[in-house]
């Protein structure tokens, strides 16, 4: 029992580090880009989230095999993986001012307009301002600064799987992590499943080709929440609320929901304690962004036309004001490893190219 606590406790330091609680704590409960009003918050999330939802994406196709053999019926594997993908550089800044702003909101200064993504380095972005017009006169209804980013491009993601022997040729292979409250930031949980199936046995003549050839496929969903404080007071302007209390903003919680699946034709070749393998196929990503809990924005009172100013008020409180698709990956993939099977122990080292490149590392124990 201590045993298992441990290495619970264990993967949950890894993924709170390596996913997206640290993300949610450090970066994205800093919900400044709702300020500018929520389509416009929604654009900027969607570009600023982009690059670890891809590589998160990219991690959880990758590590799923090393090597095209079938186990024997009632054979098995323990694996742990770690995959690491890279974000290519272009894809930790976006351009603020490219993007297709509603109602008032503007960059304070229209020359500094390039903003980290949450795989850039880290520092305030460019400056904006949310203003409203009355009368003739701007006011001011919100200013903030886009993020810095977690100067974290390279993600490692670990997995631990669990691979058995079927019959005719076949295995499954799963992955799972329980759900898990990470301290009092929030939780994570992953489950993935994965077949594989020889064909060569198939071919006429299958016992004179000298080398393995599978079709594989994978499924899996990763799920991720942080903790958000984002209260009425963090405007500076007088707040005149009736129907909320300060209690009524402790619901804030902002999600990552993740599936990715993967189709690929493996293939290797064993010499002695080596294995050479590689494959080729088709992979996607989809990610989808949330904000559950109450929210405040801020609104111009023009109760007294002669006496306008800024307030948060009932009217604008919103609910659950994000849920967004962003940018996902889709296309093909390839890659090619080395497996070192010592007795029972494997280790094993491949490379997948794609749009995010993974690095993959693992030890395992293998039988039949």
């Amino acid at each position: 029992m201590k045993t298992k606590n441990s290495f619970r406790k264990i993967t949950a330091l890894a993924f709170a580090g390596m996913l997206f609680c640290q993300v949610g704590v450090a970066q994205l409960n800093q919900v400044d880009f709702i300020k500018g009003g929520l389509e416009n918050g929604e654009l900027m999330l969607k570009e600023y989230v982009a690059p670890w939802a891809n590589s998160l994406g990219a991690s959880l196709n990758g590590g799923w095999y090393n090597t095209a053999k079938p186990h024997k019926l009632g054979g098995f594997d323990l694996t742990i993986t770690v995959n690491t993908t890279v974000v290519p550089d272009a894809a930790k800044y976006f351009d603020v001012g490219a993007l297709d702003f509603t109602g008032g909101l503007q960059l304070t200064d229209p020359a500094d307009n390039m903003a980290s993504t949450i795989a850039g380095p880290k520092g305030e972005g460019p400056e904006l301002r949310y203003v409203e017009e009355f009368g003739g006169t701007e006011y001011s209804l919100a200013t903030f600064n886009t993020p810095g980013g977690t100067g974290v491009g390279v993600l490692p993601l670990p997995m631990v799987q669990f691979g058995l022997g079927l019959v005719k040729g076949t295995d499954v292979t799963v992955r799972y992590l329980p759900r898990l409250n990470i301290f009092d930031a929030g939780s994570v949980g992953m489950w993935g499943v994965g077949l594989k199936h020889s064909i060569v046995q198939w071919f006429p003549g299958s016992a004179l080709i000298p080398f393995e050839l599978s079709l594989f496929g994978a499924y899996t969903e990763l799920t991720s929440l942080a903790d958000v404080n984002f209260q009425p007071s963090s405007y500076g302007v007088p707040v005149n609320l009736e129907s909320y209390t300060d209690a009524d903003f402790d619901n804030q919680m902002i999600g990552l929901d993740m599936s990715a699946w993967t189709v690929n034709l493996i293939a290797s070749k064993s010499l002695a304690i080596l294995t050479v393998y590689g494959g080729g196929g088709y992979s996607s990503t989809r990610a989808n962004l949330y904000m559950d809990g109450n929210y405040p924005l801020t609104q111009l009172n023009t109760d007294d036309p002669g006496n306008p100013y800024v307030e948060v008020a009932d009217a604008s409180i919103v609910e659950d004001p994000i849920n967004i698709e962003v940018k996902n990956f889709s296309g093909l993939r390839l890659n090619a490893g080395l497996r070192l099977k010592l007795a029972l122990l494997t280790l094993h080292f491949d490379y997948t190219w794609a749009d995010y490149s993974v690095y993959t590392g693992g030890i395992g124990i293998s039988f039949r």
